[in-house]
Parts: structure tokens; sequence; C-alpha cells
């Protein structure tokens, strides 16, 4: 029998790490992010009216928003100091009702 030794791929971090959604474009960053996930929504009318985070498992994590405005709004910042190391999933909410989901990955 033989055993071959795994292939792994190193993907360098990107400085913006942009979703498509229609007109609207997310772009969360830095990602993989430290304490503070930057999201902003541009193109199209749509504004950000809700974040959560889940964990790989689909269960809630709890991460702080600190809008720098209150939501709805083209951009929101979020917290994710108190958060393990690991890969999460961002579910982006625009009040146009278009709902993404984005991989995060915290150090």
């Amino acid at each position: 029998m033989e055993t071959r030794a795994l292939e792994t791929t190193t993907i360098p971090p990107a400085a913006e790490s942009p979703t498509l959604t229609g007109q609207q474009n997310i772009t969360v960053h830095p990602n993989p992010t430290d304490d503070m996930l930057h999201v902003a929504v541009t193109g199209g009318n749509a504004r950000i009216a809700h974040i959560e985070m889940f964990d790989m498992f689909g269960r809630p994590v709890s991460a702080e928003t600190h809008g720098r405005a209150s939501l709805p709004s083209p951009q929101t910042t979020v917290n994710t100091s108190d958060i393990p190391s690991g890969l999460f999933i961002l579910r982006v909410t625009l009040t146009d009702g278009t709902v993404q989901n984005i991989k995060v990955a915290r150090k």
C-alpha cells in the first residue's frame, strides 16, 4: 500500500474579501481578522439591516456590532475579540431582503 502526503494550499489573506449580491457589493475586511471586522455595502440602495455570526455547526456566536451609525447603515464594524480562533459564517441581511453568508476566519 502506497502512502502519500496530503497536499496543502495556503491562501494569502486578502486586503478585502468582496462578495457580490445582485447590484450590491458586500465587502468584509480584514479577513482573516484579529479583533475588528469591517463590513460595508456599496452599489444599489440597500443598507445593512442585520448581522449575525455562526460557528461552522450553525450555532450562534456572540459578536458585538459597533455601527458607525445605527443599523440600517451602509457600513458597520463587528467586534470579534471575544470569540475563539476558527472559521465562522457572517450572515449579512440587507434592507432589500438580500441575505448573504460570508466565511470569516478569526486568527
